[in-house]
């Protein structure tokens, strides 16, 4: 039998359903709200199956798509704090918290993340200790990915002076032994090149995203009435 939410509606959950539309999500609001009002329909039963379905889908995007899919957290919690009881509220904020700390390599250095975080220190979405953590996971991803831009310009000047050396005075043995060295650092060289452009990702126009600036006011839209959100509900929910 399906769980029947607080509205006395029957609930069905279609985790592919979810992932798929997660995985498809578009920068503009028609698809984040519509998410959104999904998510804030299903969290009484399913909160925790939905962050962490949101979260798998997060750690497999590419860069675009992480930070829609941080607009549309976003989104959700400052609405769940009008439309939620406060312990559920805060228990979604908990768990996005959780689901995006390990991700956000792909978007360190990225304004639009520092002014996510920005707006959610004055929104107060996060407790200040909870952003201070998130914030030395970035920097410490963004100093990692310093440290191998880093690398990566040692190993091209590495392979450039051996390229450039004298071989007609080096022995045989010592000659295959340079050849065999030029190709393992350019081997590293590709892996480094890699790692680098895998978390560039393609720049796309930035979406408009509500909430996503500091308004000069608190208040937030309310989502869709129950019939509405029932709507929202059943249309992502089949299979």
């Amino acid at each position: 039998m399906a769980p029947v939410g607080d509205r006395g509606v029957a609930l069905q959950y279609s985790r592919a359903n979810f992932q798929r539309r997660l995985s498809t999500i578009q920068p503009n609001l028609e698809s984040i709200q519509s998410l959104s009002y999904f998510i804030l329909f299903m969290a009484p039963t399913f909160a925790s199956s939905l962050v962490h379905d949101w979260g798998l889908v997060l750690a497999e995007s590419e860069r675009e798509r992480r930070l829609h899919l941080l607009y549309l957290a976003n989104e959700v919690l400052q609405h769940a704090r009008n439309r939620l009881p406060d312990a559920l509220a805060q228990r979604l904020a908990n768990l996005f918290l959780e689901g995006m700390e390990q991700h956000l390599a792909l978007l360190a250095g990225d304004e639009r993340l520092d002014r996510l975080i920005e707006v959610w220190h004055q929104r107060q979405v996060f407790t200040d200790e909870q952003l201070d953590r998130l914030r030395e996971l970035i920097n410490h991803q963004r100093e990692w990915r310093a440290r191998v831009e880093d690398a990566a310009q040692h190993i091209a000047s590495a392979i450039a002076r051996l390229g450039e050396a004298d071989m007609s005075t080096v022995a045989v043995t010592a000659t295959a032994e340079i050849t065999s060295l030029v190709n393992k650092l350019r081997e590293a060289q590709h892996l480094v090149q890699r790692y680098l452009c895998d978390r560039n990702g393609n720049e796309s126009e930035e979406p408009q995203i509500p909430d996503a600036e500091v308004a000069s006011s608190n208040a937030v839209a309310a989502p869709p009435t129950t019939s509405t959100g029932t709507a929202a509900a059943s249309s992502l929910s089949s299979s």
